[in-house]
């Protein structure tokens, strides 16, 4: 909410990060109202579809900067279709937003740094993503986990199918080898029973004959 005397005039950013500030007590309200948190947005980005792009273009950016929102940014999956450009980010200088300055990788990856989040927002390829300077690594999303999850997953049922073995079997076949190594042991006490039962049966006849 942007106007204090009439909650009905408001913005639905598609993201907006905060920080110091109470989110319990956002979370309880399920709005934003910059004057009872104390601060503005520190991050705020638009996702580009054909019924938002015009006002992520037009309206939006004005609104944002009324109330100060460190930086304002857009991302357009399409590669520029409705923003005319894949990614733009501004940053709030005095009042005023500044563009940010984005680098293009040889792999095709547009990149601009954010000084609110200490990190790089990338456009991937029409996939958003984040680039940590410091480790020289993307952070990993949801979908990029979960994904790992699956390949993981479909790798050991390969290898179980490669090799014939389903879970089930595997517990048969060491219940099996259990059992085996069980039935060795009591054959080897039965042996040891029946060579000490044949030593006494040795020793009784020696005496006999010694009479």
């Amino acid at each position: 909410c942007y106007d204090r005397n009439d909650l009905r005039r408001h913005v639905s950013p598609d993201v907006y990060i905060v920080f110091d500030v109470d989110a319990a007590a956002i979370r309880s309200r399920l709005i934003y109202l910059p004057w009872e948190a104390g601060k503005p947005p520190d991050f705020v980005m638009e996702v580009a579809s054909r019924s938002t792009a015009r006002e992520d273009v037009e309206r939006k950016p004005a609104i944002y900067e009324l109330i100060s929102a460190g930086e304002y940014w857009m991302f357009d999956p399409t590669g520029g279709r409705y923003y005319d450009a894949p990614l733009i980010g501004r940053r709030l200088v005095d009042g005023k937003y500044r563009e940010i300055e984005l680098t293009r990788e040889p792999d095709g990856v547009l990149k601009g740094y954010s000084e609110a989040l200490g990190l790089s927002v990338a456009w991937d390829n029409g996939v958003p993503r984040l680039y940590d300077r410091a480790s020289g690594e993307y952070i990993e999303s949801h979908e990029d986990i979960a994904r790992a999850r699956r390949a993981a997953e479909a790798q050991r049922d390969a290898t179980e199918a490669q090799l014939g073995i389903t879970e089930a079997q595997l517990e048969a076949e060491v219940r099996a080898r259990m059992e085996a190594e069980e039935d060795r042991e009591a054959e080897a006490r039965a042996r040891a029973a029946a060579e000490e039962e044949n030593r006494r049966l040795r020793e009784l006849i020696r005496r006999m004959e010694n009479r």
